[in-house]
């Protein structure tokens, strides 16, 4: 691992397979009643799933990821920045509320063996697998940073976090791993 004193000068591949950063996704943030018939017929028609419901969980698609933030706000991450103004732009036509929210947020993905121990080391959150499951997700800090972290897979979790925040977030995660 390089001495990181500004990991802005580090390329992304000499963190190895610890992160990376994931580009050219669609964010739309969606926000109303999750069982008003706009907001739930237009997220069933363009991504073929309901909304989840339970607090802290996200549902994972073949061209999408909804998370769950609140009980009336859903993060989707679709596969490109081009579907995630489509889906804002018929839910605004058909009456609903969503926020294209796609430049606010870097999304680093840390993929590693000791993920969970890299995380745990600046977290409060409990993120041993009988508590923190796969397609759990939750907004906390990570090391002093406000984050929303999604575990994708086993070994695989998704840190969505404020774009001026992700130079930090990356030498944190790299002097942590």
């Amino acid at each position: 691992m390089p001495d990181a004193k500004d990991a802005a000068t580090i390329p992304a591949e000499a963190y190895g397979p610890v992160v990376s950063e994931r580009d050219g996704l669609g964010l739309v943030t969606l926000r109303g009643q999750p069982r008003a018939s706009v907001l739930a017929a237009k997220v069933d028609e363009w991504l073929g799933a309901s909304l989840p419901l339970e607090p802290n969980t996200a549902v994972q698609l073949a061209e999408a990821t909804v998370m769950w933030l609140s009980p009336d706000a859903w993060l989707v991450v679709l596969t490109s920045e081009a579907r995630g103004e489509a889906l804002t732009a018929a839910i605004r036509a058909a009456g609903g509320h969503a926020l294209a929210s796609s430049h606010g947020r870097a999304i680093l993905r840390l993929q590693d063996s000791g993920a969970r121990d890299i995380l745990a080391a600046g977290c409060a959150i409990d993120l041993h697998p009988s508590a923190f499951a796969v397609d759990t997700c939750v907004q906390t800090l990570l090391a002093r940073m406000p984050v929303l972290l999604h575990r994708v897979a086993d070994q695989t979790f998704d840190l969505y976090v404020p774009r001026s925040y992700a130079r930090s977030m990356r030498r944190w995660l790299a002097e942590s791993a």
